[in-house]
């Protein structure tokens, strides 16, 4: 193993702050995004409720469960994937931050010397593994970054705007209220619903890059620096 691979994990903590950024950043961005998330939500279970207690009639009953069961059926899916992007981002924070510990630095540092003088198969996969453990992170970080300033980050915002200019109060005080309320979420449904499908798109490219394309990318990396 190139003595290279010890000098750049004796380097990690110059992209600590980086990797910390970028992990906090992409966590408030999910928080923001489910906030809006639940308030839709609230607001389709006040629109229901609203239409059951003041009895709106047929017509509107069916135009109502035309316009939110569709957008209901959207916000549940969204919503399991933005709670899934939260407890990933929130497993990477602890996994990150338990890999800066000291021990863990010795112990590489141990099974590296260790390796240095004797190969062997056991200390070269612990070593890989504490390898993808501190640098994995900081990799991710750096690769996805520039992602998310130039095409991720943009398309999130923009389709958060649209589901913030088309969100409307849960107080309903009369049948009056509630019809314009109706009314506003049919003209509006088309927009409602494609800024969820877009970013729906967006955070399953998230979770296909920093899930399944950056960690098999790094696994390549990591292992063809051990077997040359």
């Amino acid at each position: 193993m190139p003595l290279f691979v010890l000098l750049i994990y004796l380097s990690t903590p110059l992209y600590d702050r980086f990797a910390n950024e970028y992990i906090n950043n992409s966590l408030k961005q999910a928080f923001f995004t489910y906030a809006i998330v639940r308030s839709f939500n609230g607001m389709i279970s006040t629109l229901q409720e609203s239409s059951i207690s003041f009895g709106i009639g047929v017509d509107a009953n069916i135009a109502l469960g035309q316009v939110l069961d569709p957008i209901n059926d959207a916000i549940e899916r969204f919503s399991d994937m933005i709670t899934l992007s939260l407890w990933v981002l929130g497993a990477e924070k602890i996994i990150y931050e338990i890999s800066k510990f000291n021990i863990i630095f010795f112990i590489f540092l141990i099974l590296f010397i260790v390796y240095f003088f004797k190969e062997s198969k056991l200390v070269k996969s612990f070593l890989m593994i504490l390898i993808i453990l501190r640098l994995f992170i900081p990799f991710s970080a750096i690769s996805s970054s520039y992602l998310d300033d130039k095409i991720f980050k943009p398309s999130i915002d923009k389709y958060e705007k649209v589901l913030i200019k088309t969100k409307t109060d849960n107080n309903i005080s009369n049948i009056s209220s509630l019809k314009e309320k109706i009314k506003f979420y049919i003209k509006n449904s088309e927009n409602i619903l494609n800024a969820f499908i877009n970013l729906s798109i967006v955070y399953f490219s998230k979770f296909l890059l920093n899930l399944i394309l950056l960690p098999l990318l790094f696994g390549w990396i990591i292992k063809n620096i051990f077997t040359k």
